[in-house]
């Protein structure tokens, strides 16, 4: 094999590494965590489980462990199935970010889970409309989502 050949095949294999999918972390059981600190952010449930599922998911997205937090946010939903910002949560953390640009799939999942919390809304308070509300603004499917991965942005790229 001559050099110029090695080097093509190497090109190659790195490209075809770099296009791969993440699979949906939500198909994957949650665990329960136990030392992630005190986060807590109280939501419109009245299972304690779902409100600590739900905390779990918000301390693993500020860990930037999206895939373990989709987990918390769709065990919260399970144990909740009324609670509208586990759907929010779930939608946060399958989207577009500075670490994911871009992948069609995620963001299919995102925006499926912001149409569940959307439908949820007139359950929640007032301000977890809100964060509903933005969030289904940042995920508009009429928003074009092309992003190149240099895109330092967290939000779908207008094209």
């Amino acid at each position: 094999m001559t050099q110029r050949t090695f080097l093509v095949m190497l090109i190659l294999a790195g490209m075809a590494a770099a296009q791969h999918q993440h699979p949906n972390p939500v198909n994957q059981p949650a665990e329960r965590f136990t030392s992630l600190g005190d986060t807590h952010h109280p939501v419109s449930t009245r299972n304690p489980e779902a409100q600590k599922s739900f905390d779990q998911g918000l301390a693993l997205l500020y860990g930037f462990n999206h895939e373990e937090a989709a987990r918390a946010f769709a065990r919260a939903a399970q144990q909740d199935q009324n609670l509208a910002m586990a759907y929010w949560g779930a939608a946060l953390v399958s989207g577009v970010n500075y670490n994911a640009p871009e992948f069609p799939e995620l963001l299919k999942t995102a925006r499926e889970s912001v149409k569940k919390a959307q439908a949820l809304a007139p359950k929640a308070s007032l301000s977890e409309q809100a964060y509903i509300a933005a969030l289904a603004k940042r995920y508009d499917e009429s928003t074009e989502t092309s992003c190149s991965a240099s895109t330092p942005t967290p939000t779908p790229c207008a094209t």
